[in-house]
C-alpha cells in the first residue's frame, strides 16, 4: 500500500537516465527521453526494433511537457539517433519510433576520444 503522506512512496516508476546521452545530444529533455526509448525499445514485440508510444504516455512516463517532448524527439530525429513514423490515422496515438544504436554507440565514442 502507498502512504500519500510520503513523496518517496509514490506509485510513479522511475527512468533510468544516461548521462552520456545529454552528452551526446546536448540536451537533458532529449537524453531523457532517449533514456526511455532505450527501455521500450528493449520490450518490444515488433520486428526490426520498432516500438510504439502515444504523446500522453511519454508524457505521462517522462514528465516532459507536450512542446518539451516536441522538441527532444525533433532533435534526436535530427541527429540520427531516433526514426519515427505514423501508424494508422489517429494524431500522436500511432506513432512508432526505433532507434539507430549504431549512430547512437558511435556518437558517445567520438564525444569521448574527442575530450581526451
Amino acid at each position: 500500500m502507498t502512504d500519500i503522506t510520503d513523496p518517496l512512496s509514490s506509485d510513479d516508476k522511475p527512468i533510468a537516465y544516461y548521462k552520456a546521452f545529454a552528452e551526446i545530444t546536448g540536451s537533458v529533455k532529449a537524453a531523457l527521453l532517449l533514456s526511455q526509448a532505450l527501455y521500450w525499445s528493449t520490450r518490444s514485440r515488433l520486428k526490426n526494433g520498432w516500438f510504439w508510444k502515444s504523446m500522453s504516455e511519454w508524457t505521462d512516463e517522462t514528465g516532459l511537457t507536450l512542446n518539451e517532448l516536441q522538441g527532444a524527439r525533433k532533435k534526436l530525429v535530427a541527429k540520427g539517433f531516433m526514426e519515427e513514423t505514423r501508424k494508422g490515422v489517429r494524431p500522436g496515438a500511432d506513432m512508432h519510433y526505433r532507434l539507430n544504436l549504431d549512430a547512437i554507440r558511435a556518437s558517445i565514442l567520438n564525444k569521448r576520444s574527442s575530450s581526451e
